[in-house]
């Protein structure tokens, strides 16, 4: 989206910034953004528009378990350039973030339990015609339904992944205590270290580059 002098954007490294403060105790809860006409819209998807910049596309019904939540957002803003500018869509609608408090973006609405934000109108956009080569409304809800549920399996499996390397890292102070007590043969405890030395080695490693 090319910028204007009229028009501020976030960026997409302020939209994770802001996202990552809902993350521990929000993050199964969907992203929203208020429009000025207070109609409340949920994020359907993100897409790269052809200057590079992040466009999120909103819908604005409401379907359970479709949307984007705070956790499948952040997952899906991994793969943009952090200086990329951000904006919202729908309805025929460009938006941009309203700003609020400290520099403040996002907000806990309590009674949509969704994490929201207020949107100001900056331009419109010809709405596509839906034939039979496009998707429609409800296969994209379909396919934000898919990712969502990919990324609670994802954080599942991180999840054990962790416990398994924290229980490799015990094994490995195990093994090595055993070695200089000289507790069982020394070949054996050396067979052990250097395989739970792998494993937590792999695990770490693994961990850290899904935390980017």
């Amino acid at each position: 989206m090319k910028n204007s002098k009229n028009i501020s954007f976030v960026t997409v490294g302020q939209l994770k910034n802001e996202l990552k403060r809902f993350e521990k105790d929000h993050s199964d809860d969907d992203v929203a953004c208020c429009l000025p006409d207070g109609t409340l819209c949920y994020v359907l998807n993100t897409m790269a528009d052809d200057d590079g910049d992040l466009c999120i596309n909103l819908d604005d019904e409401e379907f359970d378990g479709c949307y984007c939540d705070v956790g499948t957002l952040l997952d899906e803003l991994k793969g943009f350039d952090p200086e990329a500018k951000a904006y919202m869509a729908v309805s025929g609608q460009y938006l941009t973030f309203s700003i609020f408090g400290e520099n403040r973006i996002f907000d806990y609405d309590d009674e949509n339990e969704a994490v929201s934000c207020d949107g100001d109108i900056f331009g419109h956009y010809k709405e596509p015609v839906v034939n039979s080569g496009r998707r429609t409304e409800a296969e994209d809800r379909e396919i934000a339904r898919k990712a969502k549920e990919e990324t609670r399996t994802d954080k599942a499996e991180r999840i054990v992944l962790f416990i398994l390397t924290i229980l490799g890292f015990c094994g490995l102070i195990y093994n090595v205590y055993t070695l200089i007590t000289h507790s069982k043969a020394i070949w054996e405890s050396i067979l052990w270290i250097v395989c739970f030395l792998v494993c937590v080695s792999v695990g770490t490693v693994t961990l850290y580059n899904d935390s980017k």
